[in-house]
């Protein structure tokens, strides 16, 4: 199982959740110069393969304060961020100025402008965390590369309940039971879980992981 991570149940204040994108990060190790889509070392839960993710583009999909978005570019990524927010996107870009890194953020409104914003086969890594949108997933699985990873955890129908907050707790912002993994159906799973985890601040959050990659 993925190691659980403690995100708060709002995107833009959520904590890091660094531990999912380590995860993938660390489980793959060293990458390999040149093609390094796949490599026979060490087992996975599923094929017997060890993938590696190339250094090549990472999509942040409502990236908020950037927090995914400046660790990748800091491992190497060329990394896209998206967000509808205007000042989060300007934050984003001071400390990536201040940082030296190079991230491509862009101010706009997924659900008016994502299928455009996001190019099918472009990206070795896309990142979403926190953020359900449900005529967006095909464009995310579409905009893997071959080789490319998708790492996706947001909330369950389960959330409201086991929140203190309640929320988010629009039905149309929650993963119903399995959703998430019939969404991804065909990528290579390497990890999947589906629970009620606790946060930092003593709350409990339910949501679904998903790490999974692209033959």
């Amino acid at each position: 199982m993925i190691p659980g991570h403690d995100a708060a149940p709002h995107a833009h204040d959520q904590e890091p959740a660094e531990i999912l994108v380590r995860y993938v990060l660390d489980f793959v190790g060293p990458l390999a110069e040149g093609d390094a889509r796949l490599d026979s070392v060490g087992p996975l839960s599923e094929g017997g393969l060890r993938p590696r993710i190339p250094r090549g583009r990472a999509l942040d999909v409502a990236m908020g304060e950037g927090r995914h978005a400046l660790l990748l570019a800091a491992e190497g990524f060329h990394v896209t961020g998206i967000d509808r927010d205007a000042g989060a996107v300007a934050r984003v870009i001071a400390r990536a100025r201040e940082r030296g890194l190079p991230i491509d953020a862009r101010v706009a409104d997924l659900e008016r402008e994502g299928s455009a914003l996001i190019e099918p086969g472009a990206f070795s890594l896309v990142v979403n965390v926190s953020y359900l949108q449900r005529d967006l997933l095909p464009n995310l699985r579409a905009a893997l590369a071959p080789g490319g990873w998708i790492l996706f955890e947001t909330f369950t129908v389960e959330h409201p309940r086991v929140s203190r907050t309640g929320r988010p707790s629009n039905p149309d912002f929650l993963l119903r039971p399995g959703e998430l993994r019939a969404c991804f159906e065909g990528l290579s799973v390497v990890e999947y879980e589906e629970g009620v985890f606790p946060t930092r601040d003593g709350d409990r959050k339910a949501v679904a992981r998903l790490a999974a990659f692209r033959l």
